[in-house]
């Protein structure tokens, strides 16, 4: 870790003073000491962390925002969305879910000042349809309970959501990937998956034609939607969210 140090004066530093790169047996018993303890401190720090491949699957190619936009402009007929994560870090949601948090009035969000919902009430009226289910567990997390509420706002421009409990069955317990299929079962067919760490930051999005991968969407869409309830049928029948609200 000294070595590694120094390098890093050296680099960022043309002309460090003598003591910043001194050899360690140089250094007075103090600076050891201190320094020492800055060493530890850094090495379990990054001893903490949960590094993890997140390179693209094979048969994805990644892409980004804008190409990820377009594809919602593309579809002809369908999109379907699952999402498996208890919470999601959205940086834009931070004064909504404040306001969810303090049980104050949250931000108006509809198709009047939200280009989103704008897309799905256009869209849903030229005949396409949109459709997420969101794998849950209980108890639900503050962010689950917030979001819930908001899914209000997007069913009410024509999306169909709906809400699976993962405790259903035993093979749901295995459901950790999130997807955009679109136009599912054409020949048109394709699926954007979604990459987040376990804190639920987003990492990037991969498109892919592939067949398996769209088999095995289609296949974990099928099964989600076999045991979902509709959205609003399960905001009146849980507790939870009852409460929140």
């Amino acid at each position: 870790m000294a070595f590694c140090w120094t390098g890093q004066v050296f680099k960022h530093f043309p002309n460090p003073k003598p003591a910043y790169v001194a050899d360690w047996d140089e250094l007075p018993q103090w600076q050891q000491q201190t320094d020492a303890d800055i060493f530890e401190r850094i090495e379990n720090e990054v001893c903490s962390w949960n590094i993890t491949d997140h390179s693209n699957p094979p048969g994805a190619a990644n892409v980004n925002f804008e190409e990820f936009d377009a594809w919602f402009d593309r579809f002809e007929r369908s999109t379907f969305r699952l999402e498996t994560l208890q919470r999601y870090s959205v940086s834009g949601e931070d004064e909504r879910l404040r306001a969810f948090r303090e049980g104050t009035p949250r931000p108006e969000r509809s198709v009047r000042n939200d280009p989103w919902l704008h897309r799905i009430a256009l869209t849903t009226a030229a005949g396409k349809r949109w459709q997420r289910v969101h794998v849950v567990q209980h108890p639900l997390t503050e962010y689950l309970r917030y979001e819930l509420v908001s899914y209000v706002e997007s069913a009410a421009t024509g999306e169909d959501i709906r809400i699976t409990v993962r405790a259903t069955r035993p093979d749901l317990a295995a459901l950790n990937e999130d997807f955009w299929l679109f136009d599912a079962d054409t020949d048109g067919a394709y699926a954007v998956l979604m990459r987040y760490d376990e804190e639920g930051h987003f990492l990037g999005y991969d498109h892919t034609t592939d067949p398996d991968i769209l088999d095995r969407c289609c296949a974990q869409r099928d099964l989600v939607l076999e045991h979902a309830v509709e959205l609003n049928i399960y905001l009146a029948s849980t507790k939870e969210v009852r409460q929140a609200g």
